[in-house]
């Protein structure tokens, strides 16, 4: 009988030790569920502008999750957890992040309604980025950015109703096809500088007109109406007739234009026709040109901050020395003449191009016969648009 007692006592004390033992493993394992980050599920390890990227324990990769939905706080961007929280499962971070006020949606009116009451939540709550209404970060109109994304949002749009194209025409019209070319024309008086004018604003202008032209005694500004195609350019040149004796007013106009070109025209007579062979080289009125290129063109051009792209030297009136083009074979005498007279006013022009790196172009013609006139603009053409 005692021995009877004795095991059931015994087996008391066991189921004793039992209880106390599960209970306090019960405790431990309670203790260790909130404070061991092994058993956490998922965790937040770097947010960035277009992404979030999170550990998933249990896999050996780093996730990422698409947010380029949301626009994100300056705030949260970066590495580590912006959420004060750890989950078990995969949370929608996204909703997570709205209702914490750390981004905002950027396209509120196709976004799902729970992100939508999401946001709006925060706001009421001034949460994160809501927490100040005039904050530049939670209004648009002081993001460059969010101005960015609009113009590429409606840029299809514009597009297709033509207001970009149209744009692109006027700017393209105005500043490379419409490019105002100021042609300014300079010489001595009788030169024949109102003549080339004529010639080049109006190839099949009357010889009668060009022979009744009296010298320029004061100045006199023309402007082409029509423009003068070359290529595939529209060129609208402004050009000038400065009288030869307005020394104060070609300083002037050498100085005006930002992109011109200069025309100096030189001759060797005065008259505009043939007199029987007689005063077809007047040395005195020769002379007179030469002073006039050193000052123009070898002084003035050089002085002037506003250089032109190019000069041409235009020596008018090669008809009365040949009844033949300049480039003919028949005028090869009329030519080397012409090169000998003015061969000091050449050199002159060439140091001018020399110290100033603007190209000289020599050119013999005649505005009478149109000879040679209408290479003046192509040299021009080629040199504003090279």
């Amino acid at each position: 009988m005692e021995t009877l007692k004795t095991k059931l006592h015994h087996i008391k004390f066991i189921l004793f030790i039992s209880l106390i033992s599960l209970i306090q493993s019960n405790t431990f394992s309670q203790s260790t569920d909130s404070t061991d980050d092994y058993q956490v599920m998922t965790k937040i390890y770097e947010v960035q502008i277009n992404y979030i990227a999170y550990i998933y324990y249990g896999q050996p990769t780093i996730k990422r999750l698409d947010i380029s939905d949301l626009i994100i706080s300056k705030k949260a961007i970066g590495k580590g957890n912006p959420l004060p929280y750890v989950y078990n499962e995969v949370p929608d971070f996204k909703l997570l992040f709205l209702e914490e006020g750390l981004a905002r949606l950027r396209d509120p009116i196709n976004a799902s309604d729970s992100y939508k009451a999401a946001e709006e939540n925060a706001k009421k709550q001034q949460k994160g980025i809501w927490s100040d209404g005039s904050s530049k970060e939670n209004n648009p109109n002081f993001s460059l950015k969010y101005i960015f994304e609009l113009i590429l949002k409606w840029l299809p749009w514009l597009v297709s109703i033509g207001i970009v194209g149209a744009i692109a025409k006027y700017i393209r019209k105005k500043f490379y096809i419409e490019r105002r070319v100021r042609l300014l024309i300079i010489g001595e008086p009788s030169a024949g500088k109102t003549a080339l004018y004529l010639r080049i604003s109006d190839p099949n202008v009357d010889k009668k007109k060009i022979l009744l032209l009296e010298a320029s005694k004061s100045l006199d500004r023309y402007k082409a109406k029509n423009f003068i195609p070359k290529g595939k350019f529209e060129i609208y040149p402004i050009l000038s007739d400065i009288p030869g004796s307005a020394f104060s007013t070609v300083w002037e106009q050498l100085s005006i234009s930002r992109s011109h070109a200069v025309v100096l025209v030189l001759a060797h007579s005065k008259l505009n026709k043939s007199s029987d062979g007689k005063n077809l080289f007047d040395d005195k009125f020769i002379n007179i040109q030469l002073g006039y290129v050193q000052a123009y063109i070898q002084g003035g051009i050089v002085a002037t901050a506003k250089k032109p792209k190019v000069i041409i030297v235009f020596i008018n009136k090669f008809d009365l020395l040949s009844a033949h083009h300049p480039d003919d074979k028949n005028s090869q005498e009329a030519c080397r003449q012409i090169e000998q007279i003015f061969k000091e006013h050449i050199e002159s022009a060439h140091v001018t191009e020399k110290r100033t790196g603007v190209p000289v172009k020599i050119l013999l013609g005649s505005a009478l016969e149109n000879w040679n006139s209408d290479r003046i603009l192509d040299i021009v053409a080629k040199r504003l648009y090279e």
